[in-house]
């Protein structure tokens, strides 16, 4: 899985990167194969806001949390995102149901 993190307004440490990406693996829990994450971080005034976007297979999921702390923030965008591509993985695994046929 490719990830890509980017700051606006202030510079991601590397202790926040490394914490950004082990959280991120997890997600590779929930579908696979995650084509790539994009996680966007900006600080405005004093609130952080988290952006997440993932690629996976037909589709692009996007999750976004806002607080004054920059962990709490990440850690709701994450649970966004692992609801979303639950019910993602849900919908695929859900046999169709075939249309009736009109007499």
């Amino acid at each position: 899985m490719k990830t890509e993190i980017r700051g606006k307004h202030f510079e991601v440490s590397r202790r926040l990167r490394e914490y950004i990406e082990k959280e991120t693996e997890k997600l590779s829990q929930f579908y696979e194969p995650i084509l790539d994450t994009r996680i966007t971080l900006e600080r405005e005034n004093r609130m952080y806001r988290v952006e997440i976007v993932v690629h996976v297979h037909n589709h692009i999921l996007k999750a976004t949390d806002e607080q004054d702390v920059v962990h709490p923030a990440l850690g709701g965008a994450i649970d966004k995102m692992v609801r979303q591509l639950k019910r993602v993985k849900e919908r695929q695994r859900r046999p169709r149901v075939p249309t009736p046929v009109r007499d």
